[in-house]
Order: C-alpha cells, then structure tokens, then sequence
C-alpha cells in the first residue's frame, strides 16, 4: 500500500508528500547520527499499520512517542480510504417502554368566571286545588243597652252567646247550637257564614253554607238569678235558598236590626267557647 496515501494532514496532497520525505530523510540521518543524537530527541514517522490512517512518532528505541500537532492529523482532502461515509438508514423504532409512575398532583388553578344566567325554564303545570279549610265568623247584636248576643260559626261549629253589659261588662256564656234538636243531628254540613238578630221576642241565628244554602235556629233569652241566659232549640231549618246573582255578602238587614247591632266586635277566649260544648 502507498505510504503516502496513508499519511494523514490538514494540509493537502503536497504537504503530505513533504512530510513522507521528511520523514525518511530523518529515519536515515537517525541511523547515522544514532550515537550522536539522544534517543529522547531522534523520531521516526512511520505508518502504524497498513490500515491506519495516522501517522504515529516514535523515539530512536522504537517506543511510540506522544503525538503533536504536526505529527497527527486525519485525511480531509481526497483520501477515500480514511473518509468518513455516508449516514446508514435509521434504524427501526425500538419497542415501547414501560409507563413511568404517576406524577405528583398539580396545585389547584384559580377559580374561574361565573357563567353566563341560564335560560328561564318552562312554567310548570298547575297543582291540584287543595281543600277548602274550614270558614271562621262571627255576628253581634244587642237587644237592649244591657245585653249583648254574639255568634260564632269556628272549626264547624255555631255557637250563641250572651253576656250583661251593666253595671260592668261580664264574660260571655257560650251555647253549643252544632248538636242536639229535635231531630238532632240538623246542623247543615258547609256552613261557611253566620249571623245573629232578633226575631220577635227570640233570637235568630242563621248560618250560609258553602252551596249558598240557608239555615236558621232560635234561642229564647230570659234571665236566671239575675244573668242573662239563652234558651236554645238547636234545630235547624233550611229558609228561602238563595242564587248567586242575588248574594251580596252578609245578610241583609232592616234599619231597626241595624241599631241593635254593636259597635265593635269584643275579643272571644277560645276557652269560653270549649265550657260551651
């Protein structure tokens, strides 16, 4: 093999050339000058090997010398055989590894906007009616300036009651007028509204009930041991019907029942009306 294709510079083909001549002259001179020159002083260049592509100094002994600058240098220009090729095809994509373990959960990121209002959403349907409760009134009148006559229609029930007026205003005594008569058991089912005025010598108490029906008891007043008390028969009679075109409201009254009524409604205790039953 050519020993100058071997010899690798930076310089190009000529210095190449130059520095194989330089280096048998060199080897010559060593050989003469052998005992003149020291052994640590006196290089050889020669190939290292039929294939390498550096140029390796030795001492005089023949032991490798560390390498220079001048004395190492790799073919860049025209030496085919120490040339670097061409970049061999990608190899195939190696098999997937294993999945790495979870990483560590993330701080929390900030709170966003409040969205945008929704839509209104579609009236529902209309609930069932539920049951009509029971009706509560009440009615007053007074037969003289001494007495007063209340009536109550509360929790289904009617009931009358008297009172005095003088010389001080005294408690109620309350009547139960759902229960007894003659037949018993007439009180009207529905009643709704009541009312109490005075009927000759009597006292007459109606009730309306929820079908625009109207019914009507009576109580006798008298006094017992100076209190004023009631006398009630508890049976009730239904009276002229009435439509709904002709109701007004309350019953309708003369101007003389009108001067009887009082002015004010005074306070029941609900336990006067409970001693009544």
């Amino acid at each position: 093999m050519n020993l100058e294709n071997k010899v690798r510079t930076y310089l190009g083909p000529l210095p190449r050339r130059a520095g194989w001549l330089a280096g048998g002259t060199l080897a010559s001179v060593a050989l003469v000058l052998a005992g003149m020159v020291s052994p640590a002083v006196a290089l050889t260049g020669a190939p290292e090997g039929p294939d390498d592509c550096r140029t390796v100094q030795r001492k005089a002994d023949g032991t490798p010398a560390p390498e220079t600058v001048a004395g190492t240098g790799q073919l860049a220009h025209g030496d085919d055989d120490c040339n670097v090729g061409p970049t061999g095809p990608r190899g195939p994509r190696g098999p997937k590894g294993p999945t790495g373990p979870r990483g560590a959960t993330g701080p929390t990121g900030p709170r966003g906007a409040t969205g945008a209002t929704g839509a209104t959403g579609a009236t529902g349907a209309t609930g069932a009616t539920g049951t009509a409760g029971p009706c509560s009134d009440i009615d007053s009148y007074n037969p003289n300036a001494a007495t007063q006559i209340n009536a109550v229609l509360t929790g289904g029930k009617a009931y009358a009651g008297i009172r005095s007026n003088t010389p001080t205003i005294a408690p109620f005594t309350w009547y139960d007028l759902t229960n007894g008569g003659t037949p018993p058991g007439t009180f009207p089912a529905g009643a709704c509204a009541i009312s109490v005025g005075a009927q000759a010598n009597l006292v007459s108490i109606e009730v309306l009930t929820t079908s625009n029906l109207i019914y009507e008891t009576t109580c006798n007043p008298g006094v017992v041991m100076g209190n004023p008390v009631l006398a009630c028969t508890k049976t009730w009679s239904q009276i002229n019907p009435v439509s709904t075109a002709t109701l007004r409201g309350k019953f309708r009254q003369t101007p003389d029942e009108a001067n009887y009524r009082a002015k004010a409604v005074k306070n029941i205790d609900a336990s006067e009306l409970a001693e009544a039953n």
